[in-house]
């Protein structure tokens, strides 16, 4: 879908500079994706971006023996369980983990298409793609085009910056043009951050700069 998305862009605007940006789980769809058909892009951003998740194993397994259709508590709470666990004594929603602006947190929670559960499949899709980025011979595959990593120092999905440095350190072992930024406090949603407009300030100059 990626990449019939980017051909018709390609066949639209054939004279503009095409780059990918993934975030979160498109994060994962993203580097996947780079890696695979990232000839001929400009650049690439990863934002949110996850350095591997130790439990994708056993999520995978529980997914593929689960009803495919139908939303699953116990895998649910395997993918996402332990990620509010720092700021449920700062917050009583559920979702603190996304952002420290509480509007942005409310507005999260009256959207329908915001944290409804996956199906079974959906997660098994979520652990997939998660662990073919996490390989060994991912960073090797890339393109030798600009890609810059984004995150927020206190996003659960990127272990707090940790997991995001070391997805960093592979792409630096592999030779490739790589960048990171990582931003003080901010949670997983930094582009619905209270100080978002200095990353998108960020990501604009970025882009000017390749």
């Amino acid at each position: 879908d990626v990449h019939i998305l980017r051909k018709t862009m390609q066949a639209k605007r054939p004279h503009l500079p095409h780059i990918v940006f993934g975030h979160s789980m498109g994060s994962f769809i993203a580097r996947d994706y780079v890696a695979r058909f990232g000839q001929g892009l400009r650049a690439a951003i990863f934002c949110g971006t996850s350095g591997g998740n130790p439990g994708t194993g056993i999520g995978k397994l529980l997914a593929s023996i689960a009803n495919p259709l139908e939303a699953n508590p116990r895998i649910y709470k395997l993918a996402f369980g332990a990620y509010n666990h720092r700021f449920k004594d700062i917050s009583d929603s559920d979702y603190a983990w996304i952002s420290s602006d509480e509007e942005q947190i409310r507005l999260y929670e009256q959207d329908d298409l915001c944290g409804f559960r996956f199906t079974a499949r959906g997660y098994f899709d979520l652990f997939d793609g998660l662990s073919r980025v996490s390989r060994r011979g991912w960073a090797k595959r890339l393109p030798n085009i600009p890609m810059l990593l984004i995150a927020g120092t206190d996003d659960p999905v990127g272990d707090y910056g940790h997991g995001v440095k070391k997805v960093y350190q592979r792409m630096q072992r592999a030779h490739k043009r790589v960048q990171l930024q990582l931003y003080e406090g901010m949670r997983h949603e930094i582009l619905n951050e209270r100080d978002r407009q200095r990353v998108y300030d960020d990501i604009l100059r970025w882009l000017d700069s390749v």
